[in-house]
């Protein structure tokens, strides 16, 4: 649909048990059978910033943006989280936010919930966006894994992508049956093995295989996001 129908990142339950969440598709759309991966994060406008200080109660606080612009709402259904200071260890969901066109400015965060403890003038704050909101394809292994689409989604469109059971992927590489998979560094959207390593692993996860899979085909695999 062009029009979205409710909440986007909305999780939905079927009567066997498998999950589907609710996605708005960014650039390019998606298709399906093909992995679903959060936009990219603007890792230097919010992250570990300056937070006004505001008291218990309060439903909406003050950042100090970073080096890069933030669009209106950017930030709607993601999470704002003290890092530091006195209120750190807090979370809290984001309503909404105010645009900034240059790094530095100020943005005002609307919560969905009152603030629990004081903020202090030192505490720090992580915004993190939706990863439902702007959904792409991408060759990425770091990216933050969202689901299976269900069915082909335009750009800037709503529909499901599945979290959790059997549906089809596509493979990058020859899948290996019962193989933990991640999402393929070739092909947008495709899936490949989890290599073995003995450094901490640092590709996302996204499901295991149920058969062995060909490259390039659509292969059945248990998709464990949700």
């Amino acid at each position: 649909s062009t029009v979205e129908l409710m909440d986007v990142g909305t999780l939905m339950v079927d009567t066997n048990g498998d999950k589907y969440r609710y996605i708005k598709a960014g650039a390019g759309g998606v298709s399906a059978g093909h992995l679903v991966q959060a936009p990219a994060p603007l890792t230097t406008a919010a992250e570990r910033v300056a937070v006004n200080t505001a008291a218990i109660n309060d439903t909406s606080v003050t950042i100090t943006a970073g080096a890069q612009a933030i669009a209106a709402n950017a930030y709607a259904g993601g999470v704002l989280c003290v890092v530091s200071g006195t209120a750190i260890g807090d979370c809290y969901p984001i309503i909404g936010n105010t645009a900034i066109t240059a790094a530095g400015g100020s943005v005002t965060v609307q919560l969905g919930s009152p603030i629990r403890a004081t903020f202090g003038a030192a505490d720090t704050v992580t915004l993190f966006h939706n990863s439902c909101n702007g959904a792409v394809e991408v060759a990425s292994s770091t990216r933050n894994p969202v689901g299976i689409a269900v069915t082909d989604i335009a750009a800037d469109s709503y529909g499901w992508v599945k979290v959790w059971g059997i549906i089809g992927g596509l493979a990058d590489e020859t899948i290996t049956l019962g193989a933990w998979l991640t999402s393929g560094t070739s092909t947008a959207g495709a899936l490949e093995d989890m290599d073995d390593v003995t450094a901490p692993i640092t590709d996302n996860s996204v499901g295991y295989a149920v058969t062995a899979g060909v490259d390039g085909e659509t292969n059945p695999i248990f998709v464990t996001i949700g």
